[in-house]
């Protein structure tokens, strides 16, 4: 099976660990399983969102309940590296802090996901020379 592509178009994923509650961990699941995606390829778009500058983050004023879960998820490196890095100059205390806070932000709905694909597509089956017709 070929490794998965990161929206940056890197395909070098590691496994990464982290903490997050129970609770915020399955309504994201189900959520990103209502919009067609596995709870990892919504997690690193959420990353991508974040080092991109379109998701942004205050550090938040609660405290994390005991309620937490460890979960793992494939993400590409250059995703995980490039939010680590904006999550320590945003003074975030760990990158399970980040992913709870994406993940809430995505189950309240004050982060969204579109995910748009563009293009052409065409009958590959169709005889050289010849486009299939719909």
């Amino acid at each position: 099976m070929p490794a998965a592509t990161s929206p940056q178009g890197d395909t070098t994923s590691t496994r990464r660990n982290f903490s997050v509650e129970e609770a915020v961990w399955a309504a994201a699941q189900d959520k990103a399983k209502n919009q067609g995606l596995v709870i990892t390829r919504a997690l690193e778009y959420l990353l991508v969102g974040y080092t991109a500058g379109t998701i942004t983050i205050t550090p938040p004023a609660f405290t994390y309940g005991r309620d937490r879960v460890r979960r793992s998820a494939d993400i590409t490196d250059i995703t995980w590296n490039t939010a680590d890095n904006r999550r320590q100059a945003d003074g975030l205390r760990s990158m399970a802090a980040l992913v709870e806070l994406l993940l809430r932000g995505y189950v309240d709905g004050t982060i969204t996901l579109t995910v748009i694909a563009a293009g052409h597509a065409r009958d590959t089956a169709a005889p050289a020379g010849r486009e299939a017709t719909a």
